[in-house]
Formats: structure tokens, C-alpha cells, sequence
């Protein structure tokens, strides 16, 4: 049997939902949706923001970050002052190392069904590294380059069980721009 991909498990949902568009009734129907999941997601199920994440979530640190690992935190990006937009708790998926920080794909840059979509192609690559997700299209709004110290918290790293939860959880921390505008900017960039 074929695994059931992220965006065909986001579809069930949402045509289980029955086109409520509204966005409060939709996160609150979708908190209750994933509580049915698994068990990983009583600890999740209540966050309403990136605070709230980041306080529910006690795997901490930033030796792990490495080609592969998903990861939050909250950041302070250097070029603030001239940058459009940038996103201040940063949902990324690690694809090349540095010596003063790393490469990665930040997923709040899209829309939660381009996330799904970018993390089904991901997916299928055997090994994940800047080599060969460069070859992704939806990739190119999410590159995004992190220094090591203007990352002001502890970093939250994710089990593969946890990646299908966060993707589709609202704590994006846009500043200078709505995560719509955000979301319409990348969108003409693929």
C-alpha cells in the first residue's frame, strides 16, 4: 500500500471539515482533528503561537541541527533592518552545514497545503542535503541562511513523528508583512 503523502492526509481534513472557511473555526477544528492523531499531540494540540510551542516543548539544543533535522527557535536575523519581511521563530528543515551556522528551508514562507506539497517531494529524496533538494521548485522562497548567534533561544528539534504537526501549526512570527502577503510573495516566486 502507498504511504499516505502530507497533502493527501491535509485534503482528508479538509474536505471532512465541509468548506468552513472561517480561520478561527478552522484552527479549532483542526486542534480537535489532530488530538485524534497520535498521542504526541496532547502536548501540541493547545498551541495557539509560537510562545506556546516553544514552552510545550522540551527537547532543546543546538548541537543537533544538522542536514535532515527540523528544528524551531526564535531568531534575530542580522539583516533585519533592510530585509522586506523575515519570520522571527523560524519552522526549518536543515540542508547544509557552515561553520558559523547552516542552510535551511523555512516552511512558514508557505502557504500550510505548498508546505505539505514541499515536504512531499522532500520525502521521496533518500538523503536529505542542499545537493539534492535544490532541485525542488517550491523550495525557493524557503532558503533561508541562519547564523548561530542570532539564534536567541534554545533550539526545538523534531522527531519525524512531530514534522507533520508543526507544518500545519500557525506559529509563523512574521515582521514588516501578514503571513498572507508572505504567502502570495512566495507563491510568485515558484
Amino acid at each position: 500500500m502507498a504511504k499516505e503523502t502530507f497533502s493527501d492526509k491535509l485534503k482528508k481534513l479538509i474536505n471532512s471539515n465541509r468548506g468552513i472557511q472561517k480561520t478561527r473555526d478552522a484552527k479549532k477544528w483542526l486542534q480537535r482533528r489532530i488530538r485524534g492523531l497520535t498521542a504526541l499531540t496532547n502536548t501540541f494540540s493547545d498551541v495557539k503561537n509560537s510562545n506556546d510551542f516553544y514552552k510545550k516543548n522540551k527537547k532543546q539544543s543546538l548541537v543537533n541541527i544538522r542536514p535532515g533535522v527540523m528544528a524551531t527557535y526564535f531568531y534575530d536575523p542580522k539583516w533585519k533592518n533592510i530585509l522586506p519581511y523575515y519570520d522571527k521563530f523560524p519552522l526549518i528543515l536543515c540542508v547544509k552545514m557552515y561553520k558559523d551556522g547552516f542552510l535551511g528551508l523555512n516552511f512558514h514562507y508557505l502557504h500550510p497545503i505548498m508546505r505539505a506539497k514541499l515536504m512531499d517531494s522532500i520525502d521521496k529524496i533518500e538523503t536529505i542535503n542542499w545537493d539534492n533538494v535544490s532541485k525542488i521548485a517550491q523550495i525557493k522562497p524557503t532558503v533561508k541562511r541562519y547564523l548561530y548567534k542570532h539564534i536567541t533561544s534554545k533550539v526545538v528539534i523534531l522527531d519525524d513523528d512531530e514534522k507533520e504537526i508543526a507544518l500545519f501549526l500557525p506559529i509563523e512570527k512574521f515582521e514588516k508583512e501578514n503571513k498572507k502577503t508572505v504567502w502570495s510573495k512566495s507563491k510568485r516566486m515558484i
